[in-house]
């Protein structure tokens, strides 16, 4: 009986190893997709959000930024289920998308990548980043502390929308986009909005 049990505690730890080696390699591996891109920003000497657009990569473009991404909360699903739809109807308008996190088990964070397809640029803050982002706002005595989940950066390097409309709202996110633009008398490739009405959304309320 011993060795029975023995024998099976044997062939369930040899099962459990070789899904985590799947599962790892799956996760880690992206199959060469060349629209899934990491930035080394340890290596730069930019140290807040306003230089973001100062990299080499993202110099010049329209940038619709994911902050600290995660997926462990069920708020955020909606949003990360429609952002391959998204990047595809956006990048031909010189939009890139960029994602950053911090403080992440790299496991986790490239596994949340994979999971929902992220296409754009992803990037790993530095522990002495500044986090120059965050606002509060005054309830009777109580002081509330607030910082964006979505923005906006223009071509020219500027957060001019730290509040962006999130992703399941992509109708007033790409209006949004139009109106900035418009505002920065920018001219696209191609009308923002021509896609919308062509691609299967899912509705991000369910």
């Amino acid at each position: 009986m011993k060795k029975r049990i023995i024998s099976i505690l044997t062939i369930v730890s040899t099962l459990i190893l070789i899904y985590e080696l799947i599962d790892s390699f799956y996760y880690k591996s992206y199959n060469g997709n060349q629209e899934i891109v990491f930035i080394d920003f340890k290596g730069t000497e930019l140290k807040n959000y306003s230089e973001l657009s100062e990299l080499p990569q993202l110099k010049g473009k329209w940038i619709f930024a994911t902050l600290n991404l995660r997926d462990d909360r069920d708020e955020y699903k909606p949003d990360l289920e429609i952002m391959d739809s998204l990047y595809f109807g956006l990048k031909e308008s010189n939009i890139v998308f960029v994602y950053t996190v911090e403080n992440v088990d790299q496991y986790d964070w490239k596994k949340t990548i994979r999971k929902y397809e992220l296409k754009g640029f992803h990037i790993d803050l530095p522990d002495d980043y500044e986090y120059n982002l965050w606002e509060d706002s005054v309830a009777g005595y109580t002081t509330h502390w607030k910082i964006p989940k979505y923005m906006i950066i223009s071509d020219k390097g500027e957060i001019i929308d730290k509040w962006s409309p999130r992703p399941r709202d992509y109708t007033k996110l790409i209006d949004r986009f139009n109106e900035l633009k418009n505002r920065n008398n920018e001219r696209t490739t191609k009308n923002i909005g021509h896609w919308v009405d062509s691609v299967n959304f899912e509705d991000g309320n369910n």
